[in-house]
């Protein structure tokens, strides 16, 4: 009887085990405050005004919350600063003469812990910041990228320029912005952005796991049991 009995326990604690082991991890939220999302990250745009040129933003870690970013536009030298993940600000502006400036607040991503009504700056090629309105959060299928939840960003002075960040990452997917003589926009073509959060297998799929193994365990328990009983 006492062998029995470990059984049953052990079996009972295989099975409780399995359920905990699998309950989906809500702890993976994507926060840009985690540094991880920077530390190499680029982020390649088209840059369209009169005519289409690329962009691309690059980043590497300085120290504690400060990263480094280059800014390279078309074939033109490159434009170089500081941003503060913490505040979004930037400063140490140097390189190209043409950038979004010192101490103001970074273009292509926000916080992710926006809600509707928010008001957010953010800066624009030459000018600084400008003052944008959270309008609006939808789904798109974005060309290259997929399905992505988005924030739509309305510039307050005028409305028609409207921005899209992705929710998860704050990641700026397009955008119009206001510039000197004429509108600009912002593209996405390529990132590394998203390939840091590829969940791992069991972050990927508990549900899945936890429906196929938890009754499983469940039965060949059942079974097991219900052969004692006829024994006894």
């Amino acid at each position: 009887m006492k062998s029995k009995k470990m059984v049953f326990i052990f079996l009972t604690f295989l099975t409780l085990s399995t359920f905990f082991t699998f309950i989906p991890n809500s702890s993976g939220e994507l926060k840009l405050s985690e540094s991880k999302i920077f530390n190499g990250l680029y982020a390649n745009y088209t840059f369209e005004t009169s005519s289409l040129t690329p962009s691309s933003f690059n980043y590497v870690h300085d120290s504690g919350d400060i990263y480094n970013v280059t800014w390279q536009r078309n074939y033109l030298a490159p434009a170089y600063w500081q941003e503060n993940l913490q505040t979004r600000l930037t400063s140490n502006v140097s390189g190209y003469g043409i950038n979004f400036g010192n101490g103001v607040h970074t273009p292509i991503w926000v916080f992710t812990n926006l809600t509707l009504g928010d008001t957010i700056s953010i800066a624009v090629d030459g000018i600084g910041d400008y003052s944008f309105n959270v309008s609006d959060e939808i789904e798109i299928i974005y060309p290259g990228f997929g399905s992505f939840n988005v924030w739509v960003m309305q510039e307050l002075i005028n409305p028609s320029r409207i921005a899209w960040y992705e929710k998860s990452t704050g990641l700026l997917l397009n955008g119009t912005f206001p510039n000197f003589l004429d509108d600009y926009n912002l593209t996405l073509t390529a990132t590394n952005m998203f390939s840091h959060y590829q969940p791992s297998p069991s972050e990927e799929i508990p549900g899945y796991i936890l429906v196929v193994f938890l009754p499983i365990t469940i039965v060949i328990t059942v079974l097991v049991l219900r052969k004692w009983k006829k024994k006894l």
